[in-house]
């Protein structure tokens, strides 16, 4: 999905009918939380984290415990924990508005009831259903929205819910994050399970990440819809005001530039060095007197190893095979078999060329060859 899409679900979160804001406010937790539909709907409550300076929410956190990964070895026995970041591409309170929309359907999205689900499908009289909303259902829900075909295939773009999860991990590819955070940002397995283990709070990277590229495509320094030739407009830099403690991408460029420099001075006194030493022997070679044997070069040939063919002992020669080119010793005195017993038939011809390479029955090998 594109910047423009997601605004669009914005709007209808602000301006919509009642049951199109609860929908958008799902769509926008599963963008903002990287998160599978399918996860999603088995998830009955979140929890606020607001700030203390002027009440806005900052994330909404769910945690789900039947998701898709619940049986790889990294996530087992663990809940899965979705964090939505309330910073948002248009910015705003959008998970206040959510909760509002919810609270107009009669679902509370603060308090835990098994069986529940934050996106119940709609009956025909308005009220909500028992049942959760489907993957399939939520595809043609999200495509009429965008102004697309609800048939996928009718559609000009192939929008399903599947591209809610993927539009933030597109945008941070776009954007050139490391493969191991946008793995963690998608919550997928990845080589790094240990650290995860010991963490506490595996997603504190990953969530400031995503707000700093929130924060970018918000203020325009960053555009991932544009070709990679303009994806980046250096005179919209983000405001640092409304950073709520975004992670910076490049983690460590104090430290990078003082790696460079000591680098660029080891490889300056490197050359230095290599420099003096080459001066001193082309000054050696120019002033020290020599004899003529001394002045002679010494040239050392490599022994050439030559690799010949294989023969057979006297009184044998070999026949090969068609399909398998391998050689086999036939005695002179019974032309009709192999040394190793073998019938020789149509499948059996005479070699026209030996090479060093050429294979040998080890059993005709107990043979004595040349």
């Amino acid at each position: 999905m594109t910047v423009a899409d997601v605004q669009k679900l914005h709007e209808c979160l602000q301006s919509g009918d009642t049951w199109n804001r609860v929908f958008c406010g799902a769509a926008l937790f599963c963008i903002y939380s990287r998160a599978r539909w399918s996860d999603f709907v088995h998830g009955s409550c979140i929890r606020l984290d607001v700030l203390e300076t002027d009440g806005r929410v900052a994330y909404a956190d769910m945690e789900v415990q039947i998701h898709k990964t619940m049986r790889a070895s990294s996530k087992r026995f663990k809940f899965l924990d979705l964090v939505a970041s309330g910073q948002g591409i248009c910015g705003g309170d959008w998970i206040k508005q959510w909760i509002h929309a919810l609270s107009c359907i009669g679902v509370d999205p603060l308090v835990h009831s098994p069986g529940k689900s934050l996106m119940p499908a709609p009956a025909d009289d308005g009220t909500a259903l028992q049942r959760s909303l489907e993957s399939d259902e939520a595809s043609t829900w999200l495509r009429l929205l965008l102004g697309e075909s609800s048939s996928r295939l009718q559609s000009n773009r192939l929008i399903s819910s599947h591209s809610l999860k993927a539009t933030i991990l597109s945008m941070a590819a776009k954007r050139g994050l490391k493969h191991e955070d946008r793995l963690a940002m998608g919550h997928h397995a990845h080589p790094f399970k240990m650290a995860d283990t010991y963490a506490r709070d595996a997603q504190a990277r990953v969530i400031r990440l995503v707000d700093k590229l929130l924060l970018e495509i918000q203020s325009g320094y960053f555009n991932p819809d544009c070709s990679r030739a303009g994806r980046f407009n250096k005179q919209c830099m983000p405001d640092p005001s409304s950073d709520v403690g975004a992670q910076s991408f490049n983690d460590s460029d104090g430290e990078n530039f003082f790696m460079e420099e000591t680098i660029d001075k080891k490889l300056s006194d490197a050359v230095e060095v290599v420099e003096t030493q080459t001066a001193e022997i082309d000054e050696d070679h120019y002033t020290s007197s020599s004899s003529d044997s001394e002045a002679e070069s010494v040239v050392l040939e490599a022994p050439v190893r030559v690799f010949l063919p294989p023969r057979a002992p006297e009184g044998y020669h070999f026949m090969q095979h068609r399909r398998t080119k391998t050689l086999h010793l036939v005695d002179a005195k019974f032309p009709s078999g192999t040394c190793c017993g073998r019938l020789l038939d149509q499948n059996f011809v005479v070699p026209s060329q030996l090479r060093y390479d050429s294979a040998t029955c080890h059993v005709c090998k107990k043979h004595r060859m040349d």
